[in-house]
């Protein structure tokens, strides 16, 4: 009799009761033969009817409830890598996407296919609350930042600067080391953003290679609270914030041998962008303001991140003499 093939899915939660109890309803749909599945969920601390909605599904699913107290879905996803017990091919995934009738399928199948690689990334589609969204949700840019939209075309390789997000991406078991875990500083719940981004690019810088999957569908389905020009420009903020934090800070050298003058060209950078969002916000199209404004944001985000950091690196300096 053919072996069964054993996957983990693994996701966080917080105070999202009606959108948890959706997400498992289609988790039920999925199409599971030849597979033995079984879920991880951890509850964040939430005070809405969480828990009850997961004990609703156990007679369905195969699920382990695990609450971590300590806000941040980065501790919430260390709570579950720390508990273990995962079947060999561990899919991580949110708390509110709808998976593809055959999601589970298709992740198995690209792993035979990709036997030597350890890594792995899905596509993920937007679905909007309302039947017209605002024009902007359909900008490319937008709803790769604002929305996790993910498609890379064909089966292949990610390059190392490319990584998969959050509500699709799955491993072997063995890369998932007790060394492995995720930035806490990071990520929904502390302000930031960077959460399985870092995680995949520590990996990458790991030597594992990633592969990108399109079989491997979900629909992220966003909430209507989720569209918000001032959230999106938040998340701007923040995306420019991961890059020196993940790839380091840019001209160490230049950092090294000339302090000062690194800083004033970080400033000059800053102001740039500064002006540049100025502009933006100017623009008598309400469209294009808000279009216009993203790139300007990051490029802040980024110098005044990196700045932050820098003057963190003189502290130590300092401590250090």
């Amino acid at each position: 009799m053919k072996s069964r093939t054993r996957l983990t899915v693994v996701f966080g939660t917080c105070n999202r009761a009606p959108i948890l109890s959706d997400t498992l309803e289609y988790m039920c749909q999925v199409d599971k033969s030849g597979l033995e599945v079984n879920f991880v969920i951890v509850d964040n601390n939430s005070v809405d009817e969480t828990r009850t909605v997961v004990e609703s599904y156990r007679d369905r699913l195969s699920i382990r409830y695990l609450l971590e107290p300590r806000k941040g879905k980065n501790r919430a996803l260390n709570l579950a890598l720390q508990h273990g017990g995962f079947h060999p091919l561990v899919v991580f995934t949110d708390d509110d996407v709808k998976p593809a009738a055959d999601w589970l399928q298709a992740i198995v199948e690209v792993t035979r296919r990709w036997p030597g690689h350890h890594v792995f990334g899905g596509r993920i589609v937007p679905t909007w609350p309302v039947a017209n969204p605002p024009a902007w949700v359909h900008d490319s840019h937008i709803r790769q930042l604002a929305f996790a939209a993910h498609d890379m075309g064909e089966e292949k390789p990610y390059e190392p600067t490319v990584q998969p997000f959050g509500p699709n991406f799955w491993c072997r078991r063995e890369v998932l080391t007790p060394d492995v875990r995720f930035d806490e500083s990071v990520g929904p719940g502390t302000g930031t953003l960077g959460d399985e981004v870092m995680f995949l690019h520590t990996l990458q810088k790991r030597g594992y290679e990633i592969i990108h999957s399109p079989a491997s569908c979900v629909e992220h389905r966003i909430q209507p609270e989720g569209i918000c020009v001032k959230k999106l420009e938040q998340r701007a903020l923040m995306v420019g914030r991961i890059g020196p934090n993940m790839y380091g800070l840019c001209s160490p050298e230049t950092l090294s041998r000339a302090p000062s003058l690194w800083r004033l060209l970080r400033y000059i950078r800053l102001n740039q962008a500064r002006i540049g969002l100025l502009r933006a916000r100017l623009h008598r199209d309400t469209h294009q303001r808000i279009v216009r404004s993203i790139g300007p944001l990051i490029d802040i985000g980024y110098n005044e991140e990196s700045l932050r950091l820098a003057r963190g690196r003189s502290v130590r300096r300092m401590t250090a003499a």
